[in-house]
């Protein structure tokens, strides 16, 4: 016997696989492709690995179910979608993810310096940048490291990253067909036109700059990334959707409960270990203090929802529930109009902190600009 999804997972499904497959048009419509994909990996991933996982709860023969199977690639997605937490993680501590970042800098430092060598290698040494950065109106939002602690050893693989293209592509459009038939899958105008610039670096020019350039340089690392991330979804991803989408606040909130997790497992590891100095940890403290972020970092059952199309403590009765009630009735003392702001507070918050703890500015790199994006229009 076929056992329906509940409403508001349907809900939920539909309008991300509708969301997802109008961002991804309007992104590959522009000149900003190369630059974005990349960061939107993750996010594709997690729609797909926990779809799938929601959907083939149910009957196979249920409508989009048992999709599971049909989905290339999926061991890759779900490292990938791992990667939307962050520095959270059920198999490894905090400080095993960070050293795992630190091999990654280590290998792509020897990848570009490595080859040169000779007389002059010292001084062409001393001169090469190891890392690229991406910029969007003076906002760090992907840095050459952060990418391959997200796809790993394929981050430089064009065949494998097609594959995972194609393969979310699919889903969602097969997912869309199913649960969204009337739904419009047309671009999103753009809503503002942002410049998109990549620059070269040395990374300890940006990992050893202001308070927070006095950790160790992997925690630094890590933390460089965390902004890069809350900058993706705080700052660049809007600019793309015309419209109010509430996906778009979901992912937005993901990003913010994760990014503030992985911040206070930092501050907890750091100060355990006896190595938080006192002006990064005044920035974390910065970044971690307000009421909205204390708030929101409670809000496990919300985030389970959201990610995994399930609360923590499910029960009959949600059932028949639309996504809204479901979403209302785990906010706690809040109201789900305030939830916008609440989750821009928390962004913003967090991004203000570690821009100031890097004491970075829109023209800091200027030096290292290679390439340049051109406006839309």
């Amino acid at each position: 016997m076929t056992t329906p999804p509940p409403r508001f997972v349907v809900e939920s499904i539909a309008e991300d696989s509708v969301f997802l497959l109008r961002l991804f048009k309007t992104i590959i419509g522009t000149q900003y492709a190369g630059a974005l994909i990349p960061a939107m990996v993750p996010i594709a991933s997690l729609f797909v690995v926990e779809s799938c996982a929601r959907l083939d709860d149910y009957s196979p023969t249920a409508p989009a179910g048992g999709v599971a199977s049909a989905v290339r690639r999926m061991g890759l997605l779900r490292a990938c979608r791992h990667r939307t937490k962050l520095l959270l993680s059920s198999k490894s501590d905090v400080g095993a993810l960070v050293a795992n970042f630190d091999r990654i800098v280590r290998q792509e430092r020897a990848a570009f310096l490595g080859p040169h060598t000779g007389w002059l290698g010292p001084l062409k040494r001393w001169i090469q940048p190891d890392v690229g950065i991406f910029f969007s109106n003076g906002h760090m939002f992907s840095t050459g490291h952060g990418t391959r602690f997200i796809l790993g050893e394929h981050a430089r693989s064009p065949e494998v990253l097609r594959e995972i293209g194609e393969s979310i592509g699919s889903y969602c459009a097969s997912i869309a067909r199913a649960l969204a038939k009337s739904a419009a899958l047309t671009p999103f105008d753009v809503r503002e036109s942002p410049s998109i610039a990549m620059q070269d670096i040395k990374c300890e020019s940006l990992y050893r700059r202001g308070a927070l350039g006095t950790l160790e340089l992997p925690w630094a690392g890590v933390l460089a990334m965390v902004l890069a991330n809350v900058n993706f979804v705080g700052r660049i991803l809007p600019l793309f959707v015309s419209e109010d989408s509430r996906t778009l606040a979901k992912f937005r909130l993901l990003y913010a409960y994760h990014a503030a997790h992985s911040l206070r497992l930092v501050q907890d590891r750091l100060t355990a270990d006896g190595t938080l100095t006192p002006p990064a940890a005044e920035v974390l403290k910065c970044a971690l203090g307000t009421r909205d972020s204390r708030w929101l970092r409670k809000r496990k059952d919300l985030r389970d929802t959201l990610m995994h199309f399930q609360p923590s403590r499910s029960s009959p009765e949600l059932h028949s529930l639309s996504l809204d009630e479901v979403v209302g009735g785990l906010l706690g003392n809040r109201s789900s109009a305030d939830l916008p702001e609440i989750i821009s507070s928390v962004l913003d918050g967090i991004g203000t902190a570690l821009v100031g703890g890097f004491e970075l500015g829109p023209r800091t790199f200027w030096y290292g600009t290679v390439s340049t994006v051109q406006k839309v229009g």
